[in-house]
């Protein structure tokens, strides 16, 4: 009989990471920071956003640990709840994914934009997804992430792809590291709305 990797009663989340603070990733990061989320422990789990050190979007890491949402303009409703997170040391950002090698929960939200106006852009995706195995061959021995991937991907890349990737670096899907897709459904200005719905 397979045993599961994962056992409902001694799982523990201590520390979500989410890869990229975009319009999914942010409020994501910051709800879930807010939720103060408790499972298997008596404190909340720690939300930490990682955000590659680009010409572009490097400034989101100093914006996120000084209590700012990264997108105030979409979703103005995101600043205070950031700014609390941040305040109580649940949400803090970094721009080395180093910090996600004991991550319970990791939550991919890179965007996968069309490059030629059909094929999906795997280029960013796939530079995150490199740091992130790296930062994964140092988990501890005894966790089992949890991937989550939030982009729009098509169903057969978790397969294909993805489970390859990670092999590559000694992570083999079921049993080192679980994946997950979970689609998501995005209207800026309704972010925290719908998060919160769903």
């Amino acid at each position: 009989v397979n045993q599961a990797p994962i056992k409902a009663d001694t799982w523990k989340i201590q520390k979500i990471g989410v890869i990229g603070p975009g319009i999914v990733g942010m409020p994501m990061a910051a709800m879930l920071a807010n939720a103060k989320i408790k499972i298997g422990t008596d404190q909340p789990a720690k939300v930490i956003v990682v955000q590659r050190n680009s010409v572009n979007s490097g400034w989101k890491v100093d914006s996120i640990n000084n209590g700012k949402s990264v997108i105030g303009g979409i979703e103005p409703e995101l600043d205070p709840i950031t700014n609390a997170a941040v305040k109580a040391g649940n949400l803090s950002a970094s721009s080395d994914f180093s910090v996600l090698s004991d991550a319970d929960v990791i939550l991919v939200s890179i965007q996968t934009d069309k490059k030629d106006g059909f094929e999906p852009d795997y280029g960013p995706m796939f530079g995150g997804l490199e740091k992130l195995a790296e930062a994964l061959k140092n988990k501890p021995v005894s966790k089992i992430p949890l991937v989550i991937f939030e982009s729009t991907l098509a169903p057969t890349t978790m397969d294909t792809l993805f489970r390859e990737h990670f092999k590559k670096y000694g992570l083999e899907e079921g049993k080192d590291i679980l994946l997950g897709n979970s689609p998501n459904r995005v209207m800026p200005g309704r972010l925290v709305e719908r998060i919160r719905e769903s």
